[in-house]
């Protein structure tokens, strides 16, 4: 089991948790991704972060690549900011063993 938990935070004001798919985040906001797994260590987790958009396309900022994270503390967190509007996603990844051991889903962040 893998599931991913988010919050967001704009202008170091108070950390509030979103939803996969919901309301339309601001720009230029911080944002958290925590994920949590049942699966007994040690494995690897790995993060894909989705840009897509003519904004994110304008500035480079298109993405989609598997990043590998050590499994050192944080490897379960990953940080991004909102800095393109449109749909993106971010999924994770735990491999053990070399196989695939967990996979969280999409977790769709709308930005407005």
């Amino acid at each position: 089991m893998l599931i991913v938990k988010a919050t967001f935070q704009r202008n170091g004001g108070p950390t509030l948790t979103f939803t996969s798919n919901g309301p339309a985040l601001p720009k230029h906001c911080s944002l958290r991704f925590h994920a949590q797994t049942n699966v007994p260590g040690p494995f690897n987790v790995y993060w894909q972060v989705v840009n897509t958009g003519p904004e994110a396309e304008a500035n480079d900022g298109l993405r989609g690549l598997i990043e590998d994270r050590s499994v050192e503390h944080g490897g379960l967190v990953r940080k991004e900011s909102t800095l393109y509007t449109g749909k993106h996603s971010i999924e994770c990844f735990i491999v053990k063993d070399g196989r695939l051991a967990a996979r969280s889903g999409q977790f769709i962040v709308n930005i407005g």
